[in-house]
């Protein structure tokens, strides 16, 4: 029982803090970093009211639009939309880019799937069944030329785990 008392308090003592918030103008895998440690509590340091997040982000220079999405049971997401000035081909090309540089922020010894045809990049890690993912992709044809960051945590069943792998996407 002493034992279990004294436990308690070293992990708290150990627990390593979230770290501080990058301003809203960093270099997008700065923000990637912050989401993927703020994923590990479901983003709590980044909840608003609903489905809101209180997460700024700015991509060149514009104001970029985030939420946060709770599938219980299953995952929690925040999902940021980086606006992109000009066309498809300027999407595309700042895909290519953001793609490269978000890689280097991705721990070692995650999975990565890269297909530049569709312009999706994902990112994985799955330990017994959970695990986190980043997702980057260009917005649909109909849709206004921006990039899709989605950061993931996974309750059950990490997508990594299921038969034939990858992220159904």
């Amino acid at each position: 029982m002493r034992a279990a008392m004294l436990v308690v308090p070293l992990l708290v003592l150990f627990a390593a803090p979230l770290a501080a918030q990058p301003a809203p103008d960093a270099p997008v895998p700065q923000h990637v970093a912050y989401l993927l440690d703020a994923a590990r509590d479901g983003f709590a340091a980044v909840r608003g009211e609903g489905t809101a997040s209180s997460y700024p982000i700015r991509f060149s220079g514009a104001q970029a639009r985030s939420e946060v999405q709770v599938n219980p049971g299953w995952n929690v997401l925040h999902r940021t939309i980086l606006p992109v000035a000009g066309d498809r081909a300027a999407a595309d090309a700042a895909w290519a880019r953001m793609a490269d540089e978000v890689a280097r922020v991705i721990p070692a010894g995650w999975r990565q799937t890269r297909v530049a045809e569709t312009r999706h990049a994902i990112w994985q890690e799955c330990e017994q069944g959970r695990g986190r993912e980043v997702a980057l992709a260009t917005s649909l044809p109909f849709e206004q030329p921006a990039l899709s960051l989605v950061v993931y945590r996974y309750d059950l069943p990490c997508p990594a785990s299921r038969p034939g792998g990858g992220s159904g996407r």
